[in-house]
């Protein structure tokens, strides 16, 4: 199984934005998971599609140690 697609959501309330990924699969698979940085919306919506990209398309979505690592480690 490997990670296809990304999508962020973006949640507007009142007292901040919450940013939420889409992550699917090919095999017909969907997660949901939070990504929200307080307050740097913009950046993080900026930033999303190239690390999508870089690190995480064709990936194993149950490999998730090796996916935190690689965006932590190699990225600045």
């Amino acid at each position: 199984m490997k990670i296809t697609a990304v999508e962020p959501l973006v949640l507007g309330t009142s007292w901040r934005n919450l940013i939420f990924l889409k992550v699917k699969t090919d095999e017909g698979l969907v997660g949901i998971g939070e990504c929200t940085l307080h307050n740097r919306e913009e950046g993080i919506l900026g930033y999303l599609p190239g690390a999508v990209r870089r690190h995480v398309l064709g990936s194993d979505p149950f490999n998730i140690e090796d996916l935190s690592l690689r965006m932590y480690r190699n990225e600045f």
